[in-house]
């Protein structure tokens, strides 16, 4: 996360992005963070944001995560299988 804005009182994550376009697993990384933010401050926060910026020029894209909840879930399944791939989840052999 690269910064923390207000809106309302609410607190908002933003990440910005410098590849060629905004992701889908982008949702899932904000989430994760606005999560631990939250956790961190005590403060849910209630909106989430990547934001791509343009390496060659000042244009920006930005993008709103639609459903906070939803995209930390997925996170937390992308790490599950992130964990089964990497050979985490079996015990040693007998």
């Amino acid at each position: 996360m690269n910064a923390v804005a207000c809106r309302g009182g609410k607190l908002v994550a933003l990440d910005w992005k410098t590849s060629n376009g905004l992701y889908p697993e982008y949702a899932l990384q904000v989430a994760a963070y606005a999560k631990a933010l939250g956790e961190m401050t005590g403060n849910p926060v209630t909106e989430a944001w990547a934001v791509r910026l343009e390496k060659a020029s000042p244009e920006f894209e930005a993008r709103r995560v639609v459903d906070l909840d939803t995209a930390f879930i997925a996170f937390r399944a992308a790490l599950y299988l992130w964990r089964a791939m990497q050979g985490k989840l079996l015990g040693e052999g007998t």
